[in-house]
């Protein structure tokens, strides 16, 4: 699952403020084919990935006049590291790194970039125990820690 705050202009986030919760830094390679998606972290080898559509689900006004965007979608990753990748591809390095205010936090900043240009700026929710559900996205611990560390990118 994750979590975006809606109406963000990429351009003006700085992630200087937040080094210091940097948990992950991942190097990875995309690579898009007609037969799927194929990513290598860190130079591990490639998985294909299998994407399944789940609900998008909205609250309105989460924080500082931004909705939330909840995308319940997935991604499953072949255990087996693949060996033929199709010769028809497009391939994207992506750097992603990934930020926690504390270390049993369940709130995770996810930043993606590509050619050092930020992309992509999501929450997670992250537990041992399994899935959260919308209390969970709505409680005050959650939405402070996210209201924090949009108060530090922007």
């Amino acid at each position: 699952m994750k979590l975006y705050l809606s109406n963000l202009d990429l351009s003006k986030i700085t992630i200087d403020k937040i080094k210091e919760y940097c948990i992950i830094s991942d190097n990875m390679k995309e690579i898009y084919t007609d037969e799927g998606v194929y990513v290598s972290k860190n130079g591990q080898g490639y998985k294909k990935y299998s994407f399944i559509d789940n609900d998008i689900k909205f609250i309105k006004n989460y924080l500082e006049n931004h909705d939330l965007i909840i995308d319940e979608s997935f991604v499953y990753k072949s255990k087996e590291t693949v060996s033929r990748i199709p010769v028809n591809h497009n391939v994207i390095h992506v750097t992603k790194n990934e930020y926690k205010m504390s270390p049993k936090s369940p709130v995770t900043l996810a930043v993606e970039r590509c050619d050092d240009k930020i992309t992509s700026v999501y929450f997670m929710l992250t537990n041992f125990h399994g899935k959260y559900s919308l209390p969970d996205i709505d409680n005050q611990f959650t939405k402070e820690t996210i209201h924090s560390f949009y108060a530090l990118i922007f």
